[in-house]
């Protein structure tokens, strides 16, 4: 293949809008980020839950989560604004998981970067009881799946990526996301963000 077909083949596969489907979406506060400095080091349950006694989450940050079925997207709001970046998180990527009962709708996850050099706990707070169940059942699945994938979960609803440059941090937009009727009448924390098309699905510009 030619140089001007690489870059035809390129500028074709940036124009086809990507679709992911969504399994769940809700919103939560990063309020704890525990580096491990030690590489050799491994994830700790025992650490990392010992770790909530030095929580002191008064400069939490706003995330809007969407479980996709290979990963999270994530909206990471800046702190007073309404400006946000957007980051993806492969479940691949998260090593354990942790609910624990001494600091409830708390989600311990421990990550590690995608070159696999640094690693991380990060602490969780799920406001809504409901949703902290259904995040349970969520990663039950992933990581009862080899693939670490999700995929045995009703999906609510699909993300719609523009273009592969929708990929990037630097994307003011997530993407669009439509939601099932089914759906809409449980999502109540988004009903400001909600719009009808014309063949009556929710569409959530994020």
């Amino acid at each position: 293949m030619t140089t001007n077909d690489n870059i035809n083949q390129l500028e074709i596969n940036q124009s086809i809008n990507y679709t992911e489907s969504i399994y769940h979406l809700c919103y939560g506060y990063l309020i704890h980020n525990l580096n491990i400095k030690n590489h050799l080091q491994l994830f700790d349950r025992n650490i990392a839950e010992n770790e909530i006694d030095h929580i002191k989450p008064i400069c939490s940050i706003r995330l809007y989560l969407l479980f996709c079925k290979n990963c999270l997207r994530i909206k990471r709001y800046i702190i007073n604004t309404k400006r946000y970046k957007r980051y993806t998180l492969y479940y691949k990527q998260i090593e354990v998981y942790y609910f624990t009962p001494y600091m409830k709708n708390v989600l311990i996850l421990g990550i590690q970067s995608p070159n696999g050099i640094k690693r991380c706990y990060q602490y969780i707070y799920i406001k809504n009881i409901n949703d902290h169940f259904k995040i349970q059942t969520i990663f039950h699945q992933i990581f009862d799946n080899s693939l670490k994938i999700l995929t045995n979960m009703p999906i609510i609803g699909q993300l719609i990526i523009k273009n592969f440059h929708n990929e990037s941090i630097r994307s003011k937009k997530l993407g669009q996301i439509i939601l099932n009727e089914l759906h809409r009448s449980n999502n109540e924390d988004h009903n400001d963000e909600i719009q009808e098309n014309n063949e009556n699905n929710s569409i959530i510009n994020e």
